[in-house]
């Protein structure tokens, strides 16, 4: 009888550890060096298209650009940039890889006139964390930096004309752990 209830309260607390998420806020400020996400993002070539690849400088995971127009990118060495292939970007979405996760971001907004920018912050499951509202100039220094929860993906929308994106930074990337099978499960309780 001892051995089953040492083994129901092992389960229980393996069950609880796993069924309770984590809960933390997600931090947006709109200064260079507010957040320092350790990984550019890179384009070892010359891209263009409605999605487009970068790489990481110290992670084996790519980052895929995603625009609502042809996207242009430029070969860059430790400065990302990505523009509309007309020259004049107004929405880009980032991400990793399914599963893969980052809890700091950075990026510069190059803006060709005056206007606002909406930041999305996206979680697991393409919930939202945050959206953020925030002006922005036509000065080439709209630096916006983000961390807290786990983000599996951002969207920048704006009402100006953006030259393009630059200096993207990620950090705190994680992979997802595998989830075990029913018999794995099983075993483990056991």
């Amino acid at each position: 009888m001892r051995t089953h209830l040492i083994g129901a309260a092992i389960a229980a607390a393996a069950i609880t550890s796993i069924a309770t998420p984590a809960s933390a806020a997600v931090t947006v400020c709109q200064s260079p060096g507010c957040v320092q996400p350790n990984s550019n993002v890179l384009f070892n070539t010359s891209m263009t298209g409605t999605t487009v690849m970068g790489s990481l400088n110290n992670n084996p995971a790519m980052v895929t650009f995603t625009g609502n127009e042809s996207l242009t990118t430029t070969s860059s060495n430790g400065q990302a940039r990505i523009t509309a292939t007309d020259g004049t970007l107004n929405f880009l979405s980032f991400s990793l890889a399914s599963g893969t996760t980052f809890n700091q971001v950075e990026f510069n907004l190059n803006a060709l006139t005056d206007g606002l920018a909406t930041l999305t912050f996206l979680g697991a499951g393409g919930s939202i964390l945050n959206t953020t509202t925030a002006n922005i100039t036509a000065n080439g220094q709209n630096f916006f930096g983000a961390f807290g929860e786990a983000f599996t993906g951002v969207r920048i929308s704006s009402t100006a004309s953006l030259s393009d994106v630059r200096q993207v930074r990620l950090g705190g990337i994680q992979t997802a752990a595998a989830v075990p099978e029913p018999a794995t499960w099983a075993l483990m309780l056991m």
